[in-house]
């Protein structure tokens, strides 16, 4: 989430880009609909009313469900070759310069 400056100067100012998602365009749209939300409501009541921007925003950001998935899928790919269902453990390489 974004973080407030507690002493605003203009270093601050010249750095504050760190703390955001904005350069960053694969989360830099959440990011803004997030804040809008978040400024329209409060810090309090924004983070009832929207819970569900934040959530997709904590997401992008740490594809925490992609992960999972693909751990899920690593651990079924062994399971299925240890227990004979397979039988090769990965798909062999295609030869160099194949495209």
């Amino acid at each position: 989430m974004s973080v407030t400056p507690f002493l605003r100067i203009p270093v601050t100012d010249l750095t504050g880009y760190a703390l955001n998602h904005q350069h960053n365009g694969r989360c830099a749209d959440l990011e803004l609909k997030m804040m809008d939300c978040l400024e329209a409501y409060g810090r309090g009541l924004g983070k009832t009313k929207c819970q569900d921007i934040i959530e997709d925003f904590k997401e992008c950001n740490t594809r925490a469900k992609q992960v999972d998935r693909i751990v899920k899928m690593r651990y079924e790919r062994h399971r299925q070759y240890y227990m004979n269902e397979r039988k090769e453990h990965y798909e062999p390489s295609p030869k160099i310069d194949s495209y």
